[in-house]
């Protein structure tokens, strides 16, 4: 239920979080392009869409590197991508 999701990423913004995190781009689901990016984060305090560093160029990426059409959807279309926490370890001080 959206309420539990909610509370579960309250705690987990609290804490010293490392995540394992799955994000998937919602318009490549059915096509042949690359659909998700799973990625990793220490210190996890919500609102992070992973950090891709590829400077390599692909067909769906109109000239630009992968890491800078991730920058340029994440910002101009947050609302096409989908981020999971598939894992996660707290650490209390």
């Amino acid at each position: 239920s959206p309420i539990f999701y909610i509370n579960i990423i309250n705690f987990l913004r609290r804490k010293n979080m490392h995540i394992l995190y799955k994000i998937t781009y919602l318009p490549h689901i059915g096509t042949k392009y690359p659909k998700y990016y799973v990625g990793s984060k220490y210190n996890y305090k919500g609102n992070y869409y992973g950090s891709v560093s590829s400077k390599k160029e692909f067909e769906y990426t109109g000239g630009l590197s992968l890491r800078n059409w991730w920058n340029k959807k994440i910002k101009e279309e947050r609302d096409c991508f989908k981020f999971e926490i598939i894992e996660f370890t707290s650490f209390f001080n």
